[in-house]
């Protein structure tokens, strides 16, 4: 009886060590492919192309004039569970940013509690409860924002840190839309 067992017990090590040997060599390959999109998206960002914006050069799909007070905006999702996401919010309710901000910052929010829900007034906050706008601007990460013109373009996107990301965003965005002004006119 003792040889049975001691068969059957050889018999599940040996599957179990196969199994990790086969799981192992998928694992090995994932990482491998994973390391491939990289640099893959890597090189086409060095190109100027950001791939994980999807919206930029497309027309916005909130309607502006009826939603939003300002010829132009940031607009900046966030949601509560990302860590980035309340260190941004913090970081525009900050003294610093409320002096200096001007007010065509439009926040998208998931829940209104906790530093979403002590924004400036420099500040439009939107509470996107059912995640409608999340989808409608193909939002994949948080926190994601887009600079979009008088003209309802989205003309840059970002993945902003801090507060002065977004101003850097908008003068970035200004500046290709004047150049851009002046290359047609030549």
């Amino acid at each position: 009886m003792s040889m049975i067992w001691f068969v059957a017990f050889g018999s599940v090590s040996l599957a179990v060590v196969v199994l990790a040997v086969v799981v192992m060599g998928i694992l090995r390959r994932v990482v491998q492919a994973l390391a491939r999109v990289e640099a893959l998206v890597a090189d086409l960002e060095a190109k100027g192309l950001d791939v994980s914006l999807p919206m930029v050069g497309q027309a916005s799909p909130l309607q502006v004039p009826d939603t939003i007070p300002y010829e132009d905006f940031t607009i900046t999702f966030l949601e509560l569970g990302c860590d980035a996401c309340r260190s941004l919010a913090s970081d525009l309710s900050s003294r610093r940013f409320r002096r200096a901000a001007t007010p065509n910052h439009v926040v998208v929010v998931d829940e209104l509690v906790g530093e979403f829900a002590h924004l400036p007034p420099t500040v439009t906050v939107i509470h996107d409860v059912e995640g409608t706008l999340f989808d409608e601007w193909q939002v994949t990460a948080t926190p994601t924002s887009y600079y979009v013109s008088a003209a309802g373009l989205v003309r840059a996107g970002h993945h902003p840190n801090k507060a002065s990301d977004l101003e850097a965003l908008r003068a970035k965005a200004i500046k290709e839309i004047g150049l851009a002004h002046t290359a047609n006119a030549n």
